[in-house]
């Protein structure tokens, strides 16, 4: 059966609510808008006539918003120009206008802005717009941004436009930006919509977009929506989507529950999940909740990852969780993995805290391997200066490594 008709019989029963928003993947809209200057008084006390007037936004060009606008932005000149033109609403001569913009740059900002500009205020002409686009690399993610904004009142609509409009990856994508724009809105519709055969070929992915956002302001209705569907790995996708969400406003909440369906669900990566969102804005307070619910299997699965996330901004606390966690292999790669984030950007520091451990400490080789490793990448092979830094009796080892050590083939010279 074709996408065609798997769409028709899956949402003619669908009512419709979004919301829009994205433009070149992760890129945001640069859609500022300056407003223009209003126009010169008299000088004269008392006077009541104004000077020349300014240009009305509806006859806006791109010189004269650059005239506008610098030396502020290009791009604010680009969106002011945008936003002026989009206010008649003329689509082909929008389309021109784009034509127009001979460099590449300006012409993306220009559309970009204009479709964001429209969408607001008719979705249908900012779809027209985007489709009167020359072929180019992002004139499906025009059509994208403008679905989206379609989206937002009639998301079924929006998903037979992508339908008709678009082929391969483009379609893909804004079918995914469209169910987020839904999951917004209206996340029970867009939740049962994400069962129907129309969305099969993006089942995983419209439905961690869709579980994502309604855990932004509801994660318990989010949790009792998937409830009733299989704990196969689409449904634990969702699990993982409502948990990492919701673990960044009341992790302890979503801990607490994907510890208690754990069996249920047959996975524990849900919990992993939760703990590592968790990990992100309060590593210590969720090392400390692994490291009680005394799961030896799991803390060997995630807490090299929290290690290594934790010494991004902490190292010193990082290294000192790795390092006291039990006796083995995990110990040993937990520190690996925090002197290898903490290396990245201070190699220095690492090395010279790789090398004070003391000698009975097992993890201590491979620290000062991963230590040493950076410095010699990050020094251009000539890791040398670094052991200025260190005692008089640790050189001659790490001196040692580096003689060990292959340099790199281009020259990356940090810190």
């Amino acid at each position: 059966m074709n996408r065609s008709i798997l769409f028709a019989i899956s949402v003619s029963a669908l009512a419709a609510v979004a919301g829009a928003g994205f433009w070149l993947g992760s890129q945001s809209s640069p859609a500022v808008v300056v407003t223009p200057p209003p126009p010169p008084r008299s000088l004269t006390p008392g006077a009541t006539t104004e000077a020349k007037a300014t240009p009305k936004p509806s006859a806006l060009s791109l010189d004269q918003a650059m005239a506008i606008a610098l030396p502020k932005d290009r791009m604010e000149a680009i969106a002011l120009a945008a936003s002026a033109a989009v206010a008649s609403r003329d689509v082909a001569a929008l389309t021109e206008m784009a034509k127009s913009i001979l460099a590449p740059d300006d012409r993306m900002a220009f559309v970009q802005a204009t479709v964001a500009a429209l969408s607001k205020r008719d979705p249908a002409a900012a779809l027209a717009f985007a489709k009167g686009l020359p072929s180019s690399a992002f004139r499906a993610d025009a059509i994208g941004e403008a679905l989206q904004g379609m989206a937002e009142r009639n998301p079924v609509g929006a998903l037979g436009e992508a339908l008709t409009s678009l082929t391969g990856l483009d379609y893909h994508n804004a079918v995914i930006g469209i169910a987020g724009v839904w999951g917004r809105v209206n996340p029970q519709q867009a939740m049962q919509w994400s069962g129907t055969p129309a969305a099969a070929s993006v089942r995983n992915e419209v439905l961690e977009t869709i579980a994502s956002q309604w855990a932004r302001t509801q994660p318990q209705q989010a949790l009792n929506a998937l409830g009733g569907r299989p704990a196969d790995e689409t449904g634990v996708l969702g699990y993982n989507a409502v948990l990492g969400t919701w673990a960044q406003t009341d992790p302890q909440a979503a801990v607490q529950w994907a510890s208690q369906n754990a069996a249920r669900l047959g996975s524990e990566r849900p919990l992993e999940i939760a703990l590592m969102n968790w990990a992100g804005h309060d590593p210590a307070a969720a090392t400390a909740s692994l490291g009680a619910m005394n799961q030896p299997e799991m803390q060997q699965r995630i807490a090299p990852q929290l290690a290594s996330q934790w010494a991004t901004t902490e190292p010193i606390q990082a290294t000192r969780y790795a390092s006291t966690l039990p006796a083995g292999a995990t110990r040993t790669q937990a520190v690996g993995a925090a002197v290898e984030s903490w290396a990245g950007y201070a190699p220095s520091d690492a090395l010279r805290w790789a090398a004070a451990l003391p000698s009975v400490a097992d993890y201590r080789t491979l620290a000062m391997q991963t230590a040493a490793q950076a410095a010699m990448e990050q020094s251009g092979g000539q890791p040398d200066r670094f052991l200025a830094n260190l005692p008089p009796n640790q050189r001659a080892e790490v001196q040692a490594l580096f003689s060990q050590m292959e340099p790199p083939a281009t020259n990356n010279v940090s810190q």
